[in-house]
């Protein structure tokens, strides 16, 4: 018995197999990171933000509250302490860092991208 080229276990077909387009890189999300030392909010800011470079293409600015860049940023978004987060420019968090939160704000710019 003979197959025929129609026939699906046919050995002398062949199937053209092309690999799935590659994703483009996504840019990098900038976070912006006021610690101070000393600090255990920050502490578990910075874990928090090391776990989630893993899956989010981030380009972290670590920056001290002592440091007149620093002040200039807790000035200009009110906050009493730090840690404070933000990202891509616009205010984020301060204090203790919601993991969950931050996630949910990175998926979004992710998609938006």
């Amino acid at each position: 018995m003979t197959r025929s080229s129609q026939d699906p276990r046919s050995t002398d077909t062949k199937k053209d197999y092309q690999l799935p387009p590659t994703s483009t890189p996504l840019e990098p999300i900038s976070v912006t990171f006021v610690t101070s030392s000393g600090c255990h909010f920050c502490e578990m800011a910075k874990d928090t933000i090391a776990e989630a470079a893993t899956t989010y293409p981030l380009e972290v600015d670590e920056i001290d509250i002592a440091t007149p860049t620093g002040a200039a940023i807790m000035r200009a978004n009110r906050v009493p302490y730090p840690p404070v987060l933000v990202i891509d420019g616009r205010f984020h968090a301060f204090g203790r860092i919601s993991a969950k939160r931050f996630r949910r704000h990175l998926d979004a710019i992710t998609k938006e991208r």
